[in-house]
């Protein structure tokens, strides 16, 4: 499509040019829409059977994703609950060379939005985020589990630093 533009743009022809131009912007709208379409699909997919303070990005784009993420952050604080969110991103397996991209985009909007956060312990591609503990109070990466302190005697209980 972009080689039969420019060669009519080169030829002088204008307006064979001008259509080529709108009808590759008819493909890319189209192309869009059937894009959020699908990750709308998706993202009920994944997330039908899921406990309400657990989203699954599997499969989205970074842009999906975060657009996802952030109205489940904005929920979850505006009910005051729960106090820990689950984030499924994946290890990033299927991405370009093996490389994550939906896992740094969200540990940045965790980071933006100044919340504690933690990879989960048993699960790397978890980003397990704490609404109620500032981000600030909370190295990123650290698990919170080798932060508590439980005193020996049973009565005091555990202490969380």
């Amino acid at each position: 499509m972009e080689e039969k533009f420019e060669k009519a743009r080169g030829a002088s022809q204008r307006e064979q040019a001008q259509s080529l131009r709108e009808e590759a912007n008819r493909h890319k709208d189209r192309r869009d829409h059937l894009n959020n379409k699908a990750a709308e699909w998706l993202y009920k997919e994944n997330n039908k059977d899921l406990p309400s303070d657990t989203i699954d990005l599997h499969g989205l784009y970074v842009k999906e994703a975060l657009t996802y993420a952030e109205k489940f952050i904005e929920k979850a604080q505006k009910k005051g609950r729960p106090d820990r969110l689950n984030f499924i991103v994946g290890r990033g397996l299927h991405s370009v060379n093996s490389k994550p991209q939906v896992k740094p985009a969200i540990e940045e909007l965790v980071r933006k939005h100044q919340l504690a956060f933690e990879i989960h312990p048993r699960n790397p591609g978890i980003i397990v985020v704490h609404l109620n503990v500032p981000g600030h109070q909370l190295d990123r990466g650290v698990n919170l589990l080798d932060r508590i302190l439980c005193n020996p005697n049973p009565k005091d209980g555990c202490l969380i630093v």
